[in-house]
């Protein structure tokens, strides 16, 4: 365990820390915001969410890990930290600030589009001098500057996407330094009650919307498709196109998804070939926009195991309890289950016979708290709740002999 004095100092430091982001971010509060919607499209809506999350994180952050420094972890050491451009209130923050007071040096590699709005919150802002940080800030790599780097490392921790991490994963392997990605893929949920009001079942539509479409292009948790309890399934269906076409009526869908939102053409070509082949019985779409509700496709389809970033969100039903683990253990991604229901039986028994290792219990994405950890490790998810330090240290046991 960490001697008092210690714990004092790391709890100190995560204060000024804490204390001095959050006041960088009021200052920069318009540009950040504005570079944000450059970066990533997001709509004014996430932006706002993502702000205000990283604010209430920062907060309540000293409380949050003044328990983590009593216990038994070391530093990695010198970690490698890459970093995408989604979300960047979020990851400009939370990975560069933990892994400081887990006690590591570390190296950050900003993805080309947001190396400026990482620049201005730690470098042009003076924190790393003003509190002598050990962060260095990398700018753009060729692939033999990434081996070097990757080189000079004791861990690289990524943020981004599958093909990229598996050249990363390849250069860890031959250098025999640890390798931790957050791969980006998408959640699903499962919706089973007995008899749900009508009302109940509306609610919870008008949720999953907003859960699905918001940052469709950027989030690695977003919902992707529900799988509903056969007895529920028609009702679902209708309230489920009933909220869709009011959210569209209402132009409440450029709340989510910004007016002029784009993918790699070819990218959607690839989703849409992928919808059709799996043979939907039905498909809602939106005229004005890319987002769309598939209804019923396949569910040993390509279209079903893989997750996108796109806004697309299907639904199918499931008979039982053994076919539901079946088809959810032939999934692509393990990285998070959304489950809603009032069985705690059946919450239990999927938990233990599924690979998932993030499971949110009849809670929404948004209400989730940012202190849980992410996703990360090969192929995806086995961060669970782990807080963010642990992630950023090794964790040691002392046995003493009884004699």
């Amino acid at each position: 365990m960490l001697n008092k004095k210690n714990i004092n100092t790391k709890i100190e430091l995560s204060k000024k820390l804490s204390e001095r982001l959050l006041e960088i971010l009021q200052d920069l509060e318009v540009i950040l915001k504005e570079e944000n919607k450059k970066i990533t499209k997001d709509t004014q809506f996430s932006i706002e969410y993502d702000f205000e999350c990283i604010k209430k994180y920062l907060a309540g952050y000293v409380d949050s890990v003044r328990g983590i420094f009593e216990k038994k972890l070391k530093a990695k050491g010198s970690i490698l930290i890459i970093l995408s451009y989604n979300e960047p209130f979020i990851l400009s923050i939370i990975p560069i600030l933990n892994a400081v007071l887990a006690g590591n040096d570390v190296v950050v590699k900003p993805s080309g589009k947001c190396y400026e709005f990482f620049k201005k919150i730690w470098f042009d802002s003076g924190l790393i001098k003003e509190l002598d940080l050990p962060i260095k800030i990398l700018e753009k790599l060729n692939e033999s500057e990434v081996r070097t780097a990757i080189s000079l490392s004791d861990c690289v921790y990524f943020f981004g996407s599958s093909k990229n991490a598996e050249k990363i994963y390849q250069v860890c392997s031959e250098l025999f330094v640890e390798f931790i990605p957050e791969i980006e893929t998408s959640d699903c949920k499962v919706f089973k009650f007995d008899n749900p009001s009508d009302e109940f079942i509306k609610q919870d539509c008008e949720s999953t919307l907003i859960q699905s479409f918001s940052h469709a292009g950027q989030t690695c948790q977003r919902i992707s498709g529900i799988f509903v309890q056969e007895n529920n399934f028609i009702s679902y269906c209708e309230k489920i196109k009933e909220s869709f076409i009011k959210l569209k009526n209402k132009q409440g869908i450029d709340k989510l998804i910004e007016p002029g939102f784009v993918v790699d053409g070819l990218y959607e070509q690839k989703i849409l070939e992928d919808i059709y082949a799996a043979n939907p019985v039905e498909m809602v779409k939106d005229e004005d926009y890319l987002s769309k509700i598939v209804i019923n496709p396949n569910v040993s389809s390509e279209f079903i195991k893989n997750g996108y970033f796109y806004p697309v969100l299907w639904i199918v039903p499931f008979k039982n309890f053994d076919s539901l683990c079946a088809i959810l253990n032939d999934r692509k991604f393990y990285l998070g289950l959304n489950l809603c229901s009032d069985d705690q039986f059946f919450i239990d028994s999927l938990i233990s016979e599924t690979k998932f290792t993030r499971y949110t219990i009849n809670v929404t994405h948004t209400d989730t708290e940012l202190d849980e950890g992410w996703g990360g490790r090969w192929p995806s998810g086995s961060g669970g709740y782990k807080s963010w330090i642990e992630h950023f240290s090794f964790s040691f046991n002392i046995i003493k002999s009884n004699k």
